[in-house]
């Protein structure tokens, strides 16, 4: 949380005590609203509230608007309090008495703040709760920021809750509303929350005592309920109703929250509902809905088969459940389609399955069927593939921030690299396959020194065509502060050792996109954005002075290109001549769009205008030379989730007519990576809607017209944009995140 300068820099507090009265209470308390502290205590000195002006957020959800009483804020004015913060229970222990006592300093006191009020429109008040509370309650005071008038409003605590004038007041700059709680006398007390405004609810759901198998739920059957919610600043004055069977009757007036328990005699589809009024208006409520099971009931028994069982990936097999008899009713069939013993699919009351097989080798496929009373079987058979893909684990222990992919070697030598950021620091590593059919992945490296491991923001690879060693082009933060450029060389082919990285530039002020790519004679090439963090900026083109990356010449800028917001991506390649860029970002009208950049000169001092793609919905382009001339493919990770693809008119990529081709329906797109297999165009991607790995082939050289996509691999990822594909010895392997599990797996064909 970011407070005012003025108050983070006021750690100390002085108190000075003048004219108590005999019970060790103020003699008297100056007006709410004031800028006096309580009476008696005039050398009250809290940091003034800053002045700045104010700005407006979203609403507050309701637990901004609650604060622990133990939330305590440390670096500001703190006493004789225990605070959360450091693990203790929040309790106030003050000594404060007659003036001589030590003063002040024997008073308790802590600071606490409710996050993000400037467009909470509900009433002006804090109310409080206490585990407990001041046996006097003339002891206890709370102070609240005033930012308007640049001071601290006092009010009593015998009021519940306690009024304010307003909210504009008391909103920080930063949306926060600051709040001072003051306990004088000598017995120790305990808060247990604060609440701005109307009253906040926690959690609202039922827990039961029924089995976690629903199968065992058999009538007749007791149940426990219990009510899991809290009020804070309301009360429930009249108590829960409780209605058992969801007929929207009463069973149960002005109970508690449980456990109660209810028996259930027959079988059935059965809801518990519970409500309440609170004593501000507020409904309470929640339900929960299960079956209570019929005692005679008779398993199914399942059955399976197949129209074909063995063949070349990708195989299109029609799976048939149908034959699976109960002595009632089957109400759902699902498959394992994988053989992982988790049932991917659920077709419901449809007894088959259409589903294209890609794994090599055999695969136990299994069904497992469920009837109206929960009871289950499996049937399993075996599919067996001559041809497809298998699994192999890059990195057992990752969560993938950036992934990159390059081709070290050529023909039976040629082995994929990869180089990723990951794990809860973002750290570079590198790793390379053991074979050219992308097996046998070599232990993880850290191509960079510590100093700049955990801030990692960008990263690209390539494999230089002289000296045929990887090398690296990241962005890395300087002390949570400067985004800086930075390249880095393999000291050997394979990628085991590196020499220590180099700053680009002096500048500190990089973007999200970032690309590398061989150069004029072998020299790296870098284009990366500049000054796009917080909205439009340019591209600049870094070009190295040798093969080995040592040092840079000054940078050609390519000016913003169109790109009005961010430029989130980019790809680089050369065309066998002159290098050429795929440009990602935000465009005029805030629609994303793509621009592809070709150089003017083989060293890429200079760049023809670039050929503009707006409107497409894309969000990171791929390219590659696709039968002599660049193409690239473009995805999106958003719901509109496109997959494009275009191969430009000549051998540079100076020319491209038409619009990008799509290639898969809205929504079941993805962020893709485009590379040619086996002579014809291929992409990999990231299906939007399903979250599966996905593959998509052309079937001819030109990329003309493609087949059908498939799922390679149907593990669910949340964040679907860390993908990306090569080709060694004209096999495809696919890199990609998979979030579950944490892992970096690679897809390899066999």
């Amino acid at each position: 949380m970011k407070l005012p300068g003025k108050l983070v820099l006021s750690i100390a507090l002085v108190f000075t005590l003048s004219a108590c009265g005999a019970s060790g209470s103020p003699t008297n308390v100056d007006n709410p609203g004031s800028k006096q502290t309580p009476g008696g205590l005039s050398g009250l000195d809290l940091p003034r509230p800053s002045s700045m002006p104010h700005f407006t957020s979203a609403a507050p959800f309701d637990y901004q608007r609650f604060c622990d009483g133990g939330g305590f804020l440390l670096g500001l004015p703190l006493n004789k309090v225990s605070s959360i913060n450091n693990g203790s229970d929040g309790s106030f222990a003050p000594s404060y008495s007659l003036p001589g006592s030590g003063g002040i300093s024997n008073a308790a006191f802590g600071c606490l703040a409710f996050d993000k009020l400037s467009e909470y429109e509900g009433p002006a008040q804090i109310a409080h709760g206490w585990l407990l509370a001041p046996s006097d309650w003339s002891n206890a005071y709370l102070a609240v920021a005033n930012y308007s008038a640049d001071r601290w409003d006092w009010y009593p605590m015998q009021e519940d809750p306690v009024s304010l004038p307003g909210w504009s007041d008391y909103v920080s700059p930063v949306g926060n509303v600051l709040c001072l709680v003051l306990v004088l006398g000598t017995d120790t007390c305990q808060l247990d929350w604060l609440v701005a405004g109307g009253s906040v609810l926690e959690g609202s759901y039922l827990s039961t005592t029924l089995s976690s198998d629903p199968a065992m739920n058999i009538a007749p059957l007791t149940v426990d309920f219990t009510l899991n919610s809290e009020l804070y600043g309301a009360t429930i004055p009249d108590g829960y109703d409780w209605d058992f069977d969801g007929d929207g009757s009463i069973d149960l007036a002005g109970a508690g929250k449980g456990p109660i328990n209810h028996v259930y005699e027959t079988p059935g589809l059965y809801t518990c509902k519970v409500s309440a009024l609170g004593s501000d208006g507020r409904l309470i409520s929640a339900e929960t809905s299960f079956t209570v099971v019929d005692p005679a009931n008779q398993a199914p028994v399942a059955a399976i088969s197949a129209d074909v069982t063995n063949g070349d990936a990708p195989l299109a097999v029609s799976l048939d459940a149908s034959a699976s008899t109960d002595d009632d009713t089957i109400v759902s069939f699902e498959w394992d389609v994988d053989g992982d013993g988790q049932y991917e699919r659920n077709t419901g009351e449809q007894a088959g399955l259409d589903y294209t097989f890609v794994r090599n080798g055999s695969t136990a496929v299994s069904v497992k069927v469920t009837d109206n009373d929960f009871a289950t079987s499996t049937a399993t058979l075996q599919i067996s593939l001559d041809s497809g893909w298998r699994t192999s684990v890059i990195d057992a222990s990752t969560d993938v921030y950036e992934l990159e992919m390059a081709v070290s070697g050529s023909g039976i030598n040629s082995r994929a690299v990869v180089v990723y950021s990951g794990g809860s620091s973002y750290d570079m590593y590198f790793s390379r396959a053991g074979s050219d059919l992308g097996t046998g992945w070599s232990a993880p490296v850290e191509p960079v020194n510590n100093s700049l491991n955990g801030n990692l923001q960008a990263l690209d690879i390539m494999v230089n065509p002289v000296s045929g060693e990887p090398q690296i082009a990241f962005i890395a933060l300087n002390d949570n502060v400067d985004r800086l450029l930075y390249f880095v060389s393999a000291a050997t082919p394979d990628g085991s050792s590196w020499d220590n990285q180099v700053q680009v530039s002096p500048d500190g002020d990089f973007g999200y996109g970032l690309a590398i790519g061989p150069g004029n004679a072998g020299r790296p090439g870098i284009m990366t954005a500049y000054g796009t963090v917080d909205g439009a900026g340019s591209l600049r083109y870094y070009l190295a002075s040798n093969s080995d990356g040592t040092a840079f010449e000054a940078p050609v800028g390519l000016g913003n290109q169109g790109f009005t917001g961010t430029i989130y991506e980019l790809d680089m390649i050369s065309s066998g001549t002159f290098p050429l860029a795929a440009v990602g970002g935000t465009m005029q009208g805030d629609t994303d769009g793509l621009a592809l950049l070709a150089a003017a000169a083989a060293n890429g001092l200079s760049w023809d205008p670039a050929d503009m793609f707006g409107g497409i919905e894309l969000f990171k382009p791929s390219l590659s030379m696709v039968a002599g001339r660049p193409a690239f493919c473009a995805g999106n990770s958003g719901s509109a989730g496109p997959l494009y693809y275009q191969r430009a008119d000549d051998p540079e990529g100076r020319d491209w007519t038409g619009q990008p081709q799509q290639l898969v329906p809205e929504g079941t797109g993805g962020v893709a990576a485009l590379a040619v297999v086996g002579g014809k165009p291929a992409i990999a991607y990231r299906g939007y809607a399903s979250g599966a790995v996905m593959y998509i082939s052309a079937a001819d050289a030109q990329g003309s017209s493609w087949n059908a996509p498939y799922a390679v691999d149907s593990v669910i990822e949340s964040n679907s944009q860390h993908i990306a594909m090569v080709s060694t010895n004209g096999f495809p392997v696919i890199a990609y995140a998979d979030a579950p599990g944490n892992r970096l797996l690679a897809a390899v064909w066999y």
